[in-house]
């Protein structure tokens, strides 16, 4: 097949056997042709922005839900954590809520008489409440004042971990 408007020559079966005038010719027009037009730049940007504008909010959607599931699984897992180092260590510890999104930890080691005390943040966009602050383990990894967390994330989002007797951290929906 021979086509010399975008400079095609292609050959399905084995060799092709052109004529030196062909070959010159398509040679011409493979030196002439070695870019994009202008039309198919322009029609690959405003395919590439119609896309873009597509695919931008929910991008950024899916950016802060994943924030806000992110600072949720954060705090269990210090609520978790602090809970295993209660049982562990026969230790004493205060989880307090100071803010929107900052906590205290607060390790009290028996052995010793000596705490370990750390500042948490999670992400500004969450705001996290607990309703009967400090969040207390003691050394069998029971909660001394069981409550309710509540994250309030930003466009609505929220969900609630109800934190048992047991001491026990269960995630859920808000209702």
């Amino acid at each position: 097949m021979k086509f010399f408007g975008r400079c095609l020559l292609i050959h399905g079966t084995g060799f092709v056997y052109v004529n030196r005038q062909t070959l010159i010719a398509w040679r011409a027009c493979m030196r002439s042709n070695k870019g994009f037009s202008l039309l198919e730049l322009l029609v690959a940007i405003v395919i590439f922005g119609v896309l873009a504008t597509i695919a931008t909010p929910n991008a950024i959607s899916w950016l802060r839900t994943a924030q806000f599931h992110s600072a949720v699984r954060e705090v269990k897992s210090t609520i978790d954590g602090m809970r295993m180092f209660n049982v562990e260590n026969n230790a004493q510890s205060d989880i307090t809520f100071v803010g929107n999104n900052r906590f205290q930890t607060d390790k009290l080691e028996r052995t010793t008489n000596t705490h370990d005390i750390h500042w948490h943040s999670v992400d500004e966009t969450v705001d996290v409440s607990f309703n009967n602050n400090p969040l207390r383990y003691n050394a069998r990894g029971m909660a001394v004042n069981p409550g309710t967390l509540i994250f309030q994330g930003p466009s609505g989002l929220c969900m609630q971990m109800v934190v048992s007797v047991a001491g026990t951290s269960n995630v859920q929906q808000c209702p």
